[in-house]
């Protein structure tokens, strides 16, 4: 792609870092862009495969795919699922949807605290929790971070184009699951 000879022609270039970061930039949106004409074109719904999987094993993916951003700010992930627990649904559009949460916690949050996950189960469903230290959201934005493109006050200083909490609720939803922030 022309991404690609972009990024390998950074690694000949004197100005190499300012190439490489604003090749990053584009390349996290076109995968942004990407993921929100799948979601709109109905490709999440028509490619869903709900079976019955392991909630751990889908919190260790959604810990694996973010473990180098938490890494890199010093930031510890403790998690508390207990073994054998298991519901319905896409691993890879769930782990998908967890992620980006997750995404946004390590974003969102001060070098070296903590982010908790934990997860239980009810009669009819799984609760996934995922609690930060970050600066939190006001709450009269909180309806708000579900739309698509939207970006809260507090947002302006982490990269972003606010796709990831839409595509979130909408893998979610789609799945007859349900998400919500406090």
């Amino acid at each position: 792609t022309p991404l690609s000879s972009i990024l390998m022609y950074n690694e000949m270039s004197e100005n190499g870092e300012i190439i490489r970061a604003q090749a990053e930039k584009l390349t996290f949106l076109m995968d942004s862009l990407t993921r929100l004409a799948k979601c709109e074109g109905g490709l999440i719904a028509e490619n869903l495969s709900p079976k019955e999987n392991s909630v751990k094993e889908l919190i260790r993916r959604v810990i694996e795919a973010n473990y180098a951003n938490a890494d890199e700010k010093n930031m510890g992930i403790r998690c508390d699922v207990p073994d054998g627990l298991m519901a319905v649904f896409d691993l890879r559009w769930t782990a998908e949807a967890v992620g980006n949460i997750l995404d946004n916690a390590v974003k969102y949050s001060p070098d070296g605290s903590e982010i908790r996950i934990s997860a239980c189960a009810y009669d009819m469903f799984v609760r996934i929790d995922i609690a930060d230290q970050g600066v939190g959201i006001p709450e009269d934005e909180l309806c708000n971070i579900w739309n698509r493109f939207y970006r809260g006050k507090n947002a302006e200083s982490v990269s972003g184009v606010g796709i990831g909490l839409y595509l979130t609720a909408n893998i979610l939803n789609t799945e007859g699951g349900r998400v919500s922030a406090s």
